[in-house]
Order: C-alpha cells, then structure tokens, then sequence
C-alpha cells in the first residue's frame, strides 16, 4: 500500500514545510542580490582591484550557488504540498496579508489582476516550482560560466538569470501564503510571512517580471 508522505497543508508540519522553502528562497535572493551588487562596483571602479577579491567571489559564488541549490530541495518537497492546497486557501492567505499591509494589496492587485490573469497565487507558484527544478541544471551551469567569465578578467552580467529570478518571487509568494494557511493566520507568523511576501510582488514589478511570465509558463500563458 503506497503511503503518502506529503505533509497536511494546515498542519504544524506543513507550516514548517511552507517555512523552510519560504527561507531558502530569501536567501538564494539575498546571496543574488549581493553577488550582483559587487559585479556592479567593480564595473564602475574597473577590474583593477579583482585580484585582491577572487577569494571572496570565489566564496560568495559557491554560497550562491548552494543556495540555490538548497531552495530547489525545499521546493521538491514544497511542490507537492502546493497540490493538496486549493486556490482558496492561498487566495484567503493573500487576503490576511492585504490586511496586514496596504502596500502588499496594492501590488498584489496590480500583480494578479493585471499582470497575471491566467491563473492565482497556488497555480502561479505551481508554475514557478515546475520551472526552477526544470531549469536547476541550466542555472547552475549559467553561474558558473558568470564566474568563470568574472575570473578571467571580464565583467559578466549580474548573477541569476532574470526568468530565474522571477520564478523565485511567485515560489517565494506561494510559500508565504502557504505558512499563514499553516498557522491558520497566527498574527506573528502573518508578521513573519508578510516582510517577504510584500517584497515579492514590489520585486516582481520592479524587475520587470511581468515579460517573463510567458518564460515561466513555457509558452502556456503571457
């Protein structure tokens, strides 16, 4: 008799589930953000003072690099957790988040009803889940070659691919809203969801996600 393993959606194991993803995906984007940010000094101050970083891009690389790692292991298991939740759920998720910030309504409006209106929140991190694990490979290899590119004494562009990076936003809200479906809408653990689930949607716009939305659905919507 097959045994099902994924987690309860409103259980303290599926919260925590929800959690770690939520987690992995902020620190890839942090570690991506960071890399980025030194490539950008170096292009305005010249490559003269390469040499004397190499140890520390070589670091922040393989920290990068593990970290995204790291999120698509989490998503593995998150994936299928997204399955058992209904539209609904993430739906009234994003509704006590509304509440909990003026600023993640009015994004998130512009963001589903605007931006994305072939599907909601759980079918766009579905989405998003689907094209990270698919792309794990493509990605890797891509910032290798960046690192590669940096240390023979060219300036590549900044680290994760953008389609890449967008994804991450939609997987990082889903597994935001995910949490609060857990708590059953604990106000610290709204608190603790909202800080990276207004940041999502104010990032996906910013960086010009909504282009890359036909991308992340492989052609289907966008």
């Amino acid at each position: 008799m097959a045994v099902n393993v994924v987690p309860i959606a409103d259980s303290v194991a599926g919260g925590t589930l929800s959690g770690r993803s939520l987690a992995a995906i902020e620190r890839a984007l942090i570690l991506d953000a960071v890399w980025s940010s030194r490539v950008e000094v170096l292009r305005s101050t010249g490559l003269e003072s390469l040499d004397a970083q190499r140890e520390e891009f070589t670091a922040l690389m393989d920290d990068l690099q593990g970290s995204f790692r790291d999120a698509c292991v989490e998503l593995r298991t998150f994936r299928p957790l997204l399955d058992s939740l209904s539209d609904g759920d993430l739906e009234g998720a994003m509704g006590v988040l509304a509440e909990y910030s003026a600023e993640f309504a009015e994004a998130g409006r512009r963001m589903f009803e605007e931006q994305i209106t072939d599907v909601g929140v759980r079918g766009a991190g579905v989405l998003a889940c689907d094209y990270l694990l698919e792309e794990e490979s493509e990605t890797q290899a891509v910032l290798r070659s960046k690192y590669e590119t940096l240390m023979s004494g060219e300036l590549p562009n900044p680290g994760l691919p953008k389609s890449v990076k967008c994804a991450l936003y939609l997987a990082g809200l889903a597994a935001a809203g995910a949490t609060i479906v857990a708590s059953h809408g604990v106000l610290a653990i709204v608190g603790a969801a909202g800080g990276p689930a207004t940041g999502a949607v104010l990032a996906w716009e910013k960086s010009g996600c909504p282009e890359c939305w036909h991308t992340i659905t492989r052609g289907r919507f966008g």
